[in-house]
């Protein structure tokens, strides 16, 4: 048993022993239901579901005040955005059921590739590289379809119910193939520069907040930022590249990818300043793709750390 799950065993007994193994008795089942049912309909109907009874969560709240906070000059369509955010992320839920097919048949599902001359240049430049992702679209299919191509590492959350770990562990291999997932943690970075040194790609999803991370301007407020990306990128000159998934109209499950140039940003030698101008490029780039669509941007994550600010 992993260490994470002594730890919650022991602080959460009650959750441990009754209500995770209510959960995965209740989700296990319907989830190998829905697998019956195809793709296209999973995805609508979650995406309705969670539309209409997502404004009823507490979620809801802090939604709203991340799109004050980035969108000010969108207020009178925030609560329009935050009813397709949620839209989308039940998609992408409701997806992620029958995922496998995205590896089986990636071609029916990304239908659309802009920038491929971009990634030309990233497979050019042969030495691995560092792919920045953020939760729009359907980040899950971004996942297959680079491993599609590139040999991928990335990092993932273990869920805290250990029993739902092990169908979502099994539905990423069938869906990625040959992607491999670190579990976050303090003995993730070892395995990474294993990966990396030997010419893999790191698939990063930079837009979540990391309290340990430097300030970076994120939709013009400052945001904690992984630094990560960037430290690699100023230490083994690995070359950083940001793409987004974009859903296509309709209730067909269709997306577009959209590659960015290869960042380009100019050194100064002061390592620090170094690393926020790379963040900060990186960010700059993900947040003109998401202006873009916003409503297919994930605003329910603490990326400004607002539950904690008062007005």
């Amino acid at each position: 048993m992993h260490n994470d799950y002594v730890d919650i065993k022991k602080r959460y007994p009650l959750k441990w022993y009754l209500q995770y193994p209510i959960e995965a008795a209740l989700a296990i089942p319907l989830m190998k239901l829905l697998q019956l049912v195809p793709m296209n309909f999973n995805s609508w109907l979650a995406g309705k579901a969670l539309r209409l009874f997502g404004p009823l969560h507490p979620v809801y709240k802090l939604t709203m005040k991340n799109l004050e906070h980035a969108l000010p000059e969108l207020k009178g369509q925030h609560r329009q955005i935050a009813l397709d955010s949620f839209e989308s992320f039940g998609r992408v839920a409701g997806e992620m059921i029958r995922g496998y097919e995205f590896n089986r048949n990636i071609d029916k599902y990304v239908v659309e590739v802009i920038g491929t001359e971009n990634l030309q240049a990233m497979k050019d430049a042969g030495k691995g590289g560092i792919f920045c992702v953020p939760h729009m679209g359907n980040w899950e299919i971004m996942a297959a379809w680079l491993a599609k191509q590139f040999n991928i590492v990335t990092f993932y959350r273990r869920a805290n119910n250990p029993y739902m770990e092990k169908v979502f562990q099994k539905a990423r291999n069938e869906m990625a193939g040959s992607m491999v997932y670190l579990p976050k943690g303090q003995d993730t970075m070892k395995p990474l520069m294993e990966h990396l040194l030997k010419g893999w790609y790191w698939g990063a999803m930079c837009d979540q907040r990391l309290d340990e991370g430097i300030a970076v301007p994120f939709f013009g407020q400052e945001a904690m930022t992984t630094p990560l990306p960037a430290s690699l990128h100023l230490k083994y000159d690995l070359p950083i590249q940001v793409l987004t998934c974009k859903r296509l109209p309709g209730w067909k499950v269709r997306f577009s990818i959209r590659v960015s140039p290869l960042l380009e940003v100019p050194r100064t030698g002061d390592y620090k300043a170094d690393q926020i101008a790379v963040m900060t490029a990186v960010n700059k780039a993900l947040e003109h793709d998401i202006r873009l669509c916003p409503g297919q941007y994930f605003w329910q994550h603490n990326r400004w750390n607002l539950r904690r600010k008062k007005k």
